[in-house]
């Protein structure tokens, strides 16, 4: 909703832009105000998104893409040290676990596998009850898989959401075939080639 905006931005830089890009620099402004690490995942994935070539980054913007990745970690130290900061941490661990995959497409290391981040994001979540990250954190792992044709885990991953409980935000991304193809284009692909899949899928959003 565009109007949540509004309050971070002057009626003229509002007015004249579109929400895509009052988001992109909303979190431009948080993470020069403090590198806050969802902020930090965010501002660095459009850094690379501006600077690659070819799906390639050179040492130099790589080496600025791991300031990024610093700043992520010192955050969630910070996060875990106040209760009330420690519900950002499941977002900030899904976001983190995207910024990576991003950074795996261009060919370059990244500090922790990717599993690993997906799998602490629906945990914390679980735990913190905050079931629209815990949803959306298993679609993105669903997603990552899909990319590496792991069918099976797909599977897994999607049959471990009940129809019943599953999270509107979440139902609302799946059932819009824009919103599957954007967000979670390799699940959409391979339930395109797989009844199974599909079928565990149409199950989900019944």
């Amino acid at each position: 909703e565009k109007n949540l905006l509004k309050p971070f931005f002057s009626e003229e830089e509002f007015a004249n832009k579109d929400k895509d890009i009052l988001i992109k620099e909303f979190y431009e402004r948080i993470y020069v105000t403090y590198p806050f690490g969802l902020a930090a995942a965010k501002v660095g994935g459009a850094y690379i998104r501006r600077v690659s070539k070819d799906n390639l980054i050179s040492d130099d913007e790589y080496a600025a893409v791991k300031n990024y990745i610093d700043d992520i970690e010192k955050n969630l130290i910070v996060l875990e040290s106040t209760d009330a900061f420690k519900r950002f941490i499941p977002v900030t661990l899904l976001i983190e676990a995207n910024f990576f995959r991003l950074i795996q497409t261009m060919g370059r290391p990244i500090p922790q596998p990717i599993p690993d981040i997906y799998l602490r994001a629906i945990a914390r979540a679980r735990t913190l009850q905050i079931q629209t990250t815990e949803h959306f954190s298993i679609l993105f792992y669903a997603d990552y898989l899909a990319e590496k044709q792991d069918k099976d885990g797909v599977i897994k991953l999607l049959s471990a959401i009940s129809p019943a409980t599953l999270d509107s935000a979440a139902r609302n991304a799946l059932s819009s075939k824009e919103s599957i193809q954007r967000l979670f284009p390799h699940l959409y692909n391979l339930q395109q080639g797989y009844p199974d899949v599909e079928a565990i899928y149409k199950r989900l959003i019944s």
